[in-house]
């Protein structure tokens, strides 16, 4: 599941290639811009559903530029939107009403999302949770349909198996709730944390008197240093990408030897978010939702 460079500490020119090619790109595409799932939201409830499909490719392109060379940011915010554009043109050149382009808003978002994990009950119920606006059969039939469609294109290019494996559960003490309990007030602050934590990143780099074209590079040097790092004390570059091989991991480990990954659990809590801060804040693409995974 991880990979060590064979260039050594070179490694962090990845990310800085990455970024450079980021900054490239929005040089000549003066257009792109970030979009994710609160862009999707907003067409919902403030657009009538109107979402552009053309304006989702150029950042579509700048999410798989960052996230492939290692920026820290995840691929289903992009993949989220590109579906809802595409729903959402489809609707409009079809001149079907607002409420089914909605739906269509909908159906591509969840067969996004469903595909991106291969899970289309995850897809269509986010979809229902997040961006469609009413529960309905006129709503829920799409959305499953889409979604299976999705799922289905999806797993003959990438395979049918499940993104995350995880073990078998049982509770064996009412008294584990409490812990529970505990996990999710730590949870909640640390989200508040985090989304704080971009939005002085965004802020910060944009105040930063340097050329906008040098950010995105800058940026990827500094991503690539702190992969180093972890390497040093953790023996895998755990904060390059979505992250999805550091979860693996973790779920894969037995009971037993999870005292074993609590030192590299406490180093990914502070260094995946100050990562994912600097890969966002400079100017680099992609989406939040496996990295807060």
């Amino acid at each position: 599941l991880h990979i060590v460079s064979v260039w050594g500490p070179w490694v962090i020119l990845v990310p800085f290639a990455g970024g450079l090619a980021v900054a490239l790109l929005r040089r000549f595409w003066p257009g792109i811009r970030q979009h994710g799932v609160t862009d999707v939201m907003a067409a919902v409830q403030a657009k009538g559903g109107i979402l552009k499909g053309r304006s989702s490719w150029g950042h579509a392109l700048v999410a798989a530029l960052t996230t492939g060379t290692g920026g820290s940011t995840g691929r289903e915010g992009p993949i989220g939107y590109i579906g809802a554009a595409l729903g959402s043109s489809f609707g409009r050149r079809l001149q079907f009403s607002a409420r089914d382009i909605k739906i269509l808003l909908g159906c591509g978002f969840s067969a996004g999302i469903g595909a991106s994990f291969n899970a289309p009950l995850g897809g269509v119920f986010m979809a229902l949770e997040l961006v469609v606006p009413e529960f309905s059969t006129h709503a829920f039939i799409p959305l499953v349909l889409a979604t299976v469609v999705g799922v289905t294109v999806a797993g003959l290019f990438l395979g049918t198996q499940a993104t995350f494996q995880v073990p078998s559960f049982a509770l064996n003490s009412p008294w584990e709730l409490v812990g529970y309990l505990a996990l999710g007030l730590l949870c909640g602050l640390v989200a508040v944390a985090f989304i704080r934590l971009i939005a002085w990143s965004n802020k910060a780099w944009s105040g930063l008197a340097i050329p906008e074209v040098a950010k995105p590079p800058l940026g990827g040097l500094f991503v690539g240093l702190i992969g180093v790092l972890v390497l040093a004390f953790a023996g895998q570059y755990h904060v390059f990408g979505t992250g999805y091989a550091s979860i693996a991991q973790v779920l894969g480990t037995p009971a037993e030897g999870f005292a074993l990954l609590l030192p590299l659990l406490l180093i990914l809590l502070v260094a995946k978010p100050v990562a994912t801060a600097i890969t966002v804040g400079s100017g680099g693409g992609g989406g939040m939702f496996s990295v807060s995974l």
